[in-house]
């Protein structure tokens, strides 16, 4: 679904729960204090959005694309395969937890070894 052209304002207290809204677009669009709960989001594009506050608890962000992004105080908490560029995103005071939270690293250019 390209959510851009649909007329519902974002503004709303929209909720995803147990939604499957893979390869959705959101691009641009305000979706600050957005609930995306226990869903799939594989493939969804959310490049120029706001996401500041938003829930995004244990969700499936596989190949989703943050870019210029602004996901300050965003939740994250048990979120999985998401890949965020601190580079190119505003992510202060986002909510993240280990071990996913490595994934945060990608971005560094830099090489993470697991010795004993």
């Amino acid at each position: 679904i390209d959510w851009t052209i649909v007329s519902i304002p974002f503004s709303l207290d929209i909720r995803f729960i147990k939604t499957n809204i893979s390869n959705s677009i959101f691009v641009g669009l305000n979706l600050k204090n957005i609930n995306m709960i226990n869903c799939i989001a594989k493939g969804v594009n959310f490049e120029e959005s706001d996401l500041e506050s938003a829930k995004l608890e244990n969700t499936d962000f596989e190949n989703a694309v943050f870019k210029n992004t602004i996901l300050s105080k965003a939740n994250f908490i048990n979120a999985k395969n998401y890949d965020i560029d601190h580079k190119f995103n505003t992510t202060k005071k986002a909510i993240f937890n280990l071990p996913e939270a490595i994934r945060l690293l990608n971005g560094l250019d830099v090489i993470i070894k697991n010795e004993s």
